[in-house]
């Protein structure tokens, strides 16, 4: 009899072992035919990041890539999300709210699997896609054939799809995730353009504090040959960081002071963008965000992210032009006009005007 109930335990302890998916891989990459399926993630190999399958609002299901603080920040009771936009209403608390962590990354923002059979996988032709029960495939990287692939999380946050040789070495990388951001840019991401491709490394908010569908707000590169960054909302321009000189921007505004983050600007011959590093002594986990309302945040010796800047009322001062709809004002002796700032000086666009 013991024997049997010994031969019953080993019996359902292996069943137990067959049936059950693990929850996550100690594995970076993602292999050739490899699925990786909704409850299951991707590790980077110190751990820092993840990627997996996040829920936005209702029952939609995105691939992202997170941090590992994110999930220690979505623990803490403490931190209440507060409405993002009461900045917005008492401007002197600016710099000291709280915003939840979100994904650095979103892979199918304005296509969400709309149940949990999401699967991530590299296709036997080197596709790299997301497949679901009763829906179109979602592909994310084509080519015309490749016979061998993979993808692997960096330590960076950046995933990466790589062409292999016979032998399994990296023969080309095919495509990486830095080159399409989200609302997140990461230390080695670029904000600019490929002047040969004509491809723009841009951040574009979310549509909602819960939805990851593209918003209003988009920060990029200035199209007109100005090294400038500029924030547009719903395509007028919102802030601008005034002209790259002599190693910084001429506006006033955090993103020149240097303290905590380092931006760079770089022109090449098929490439003008900027980036940026941020010191490791005072910030451990390094990003920008542009939220849902067009305000900028960022990191600095403070355990919670805080507002960088915030261009809800118009200030040339700072290169705050607000929302094109927004009332005109005029002081004595002047017309507030829109326009962007080139090497010559301000170029004047359609704006307020006598």
């Amino acid at each position: 009899m013991a024997n049997i109930g010994a031969y019953l335990l080993l019996i359902y302890c292996f069943t137990w072992f067959m049936v059950m998916e693990p929850a996550y891989t100690e594995s970076n990459t993602l292999v050739l035919g490899q699925q990786l399926k909704d409850g299951q993630y991707l590790a980077s190999a110190s751990g820092n990041y993840k990627l997996g399958f996040f829920s936005g609002s209702g029952r939609k299901r995105y691939v992202g890539i997170w941090h590992k603080q994110a999930d220690a920040e979505n623990a803490r009771t403490d931190l209440k999300p507060l409405w993002v936009a009461d900045y917005r209403r008492n401007p002197q608390t600016v710099g000291m709210r709280y915003e939840p962590e979100k994904p650095v990354w979103d892979a199918n923002r304005n296509a969400p699997v709309l149940d949990n059979s999401g699967i991530l996988t590299i296709s036997n032709d080197g596709h790299l896609k997301i497949l679901q029960d009763g829906g179109v495939e979602i592909v994310l990287f084509s080519v015309p054939l490749v016979n061998n692939a993979s993808a692997t999380l960096l330590d960076s946050g950046n995933f990466l799809l790589h062409e292999l040789n016979s032998d399994g070495s990296i023969k080309q990388v095919l495509w990486q995730s830095f080159d399409y951001p989200t609302d997140r840019l990461l230390p080695g991401m670029k904000i600019g353009i490929n002047t040969k491709t004509g491809h723009h490394w841009c951040l574009t908010s979310w549509s909602s504090e819960k939805d990851p569908a593209s918003g209003s707000f988009k920060l990029g590169m200035d199209p007109n040959n100005t090294n400038q960054l500029i924030i547009w909302w719903q395509g007028e321009i919102y802030w601008v960081s005034g002209l790259w000189q002599n190693s910084s921007f001429n506006l006033p505004h955090k993103l020149s002071n240097d303290v905590y983050y380092h931006f760079s600007y770089q022109s090449e011959e098929k490439e003008k963008y900027f980036n940026y590093f941020a010191y490791k002594d005072v910030i451990s986990f390094q990003r920008l965000s542009l939220d849902t309302w067009g305000a900028l945040w960022g990191m600095t010796t403070n355990e919670a992210p805080e507002v960088f800047l915030t261009c809800e009322e118009p200030s040339f001062y700072d290169g705050c032009f607000g929302r094109k709809n927004e009332k005109c004002f005029a002081g004595k002796g002047f017309t507030a006009r829109k326009g962007i700032m080139l090497q010559s000086g301000f170029n004047f666009n359609e704006g307020c005007k006598n």
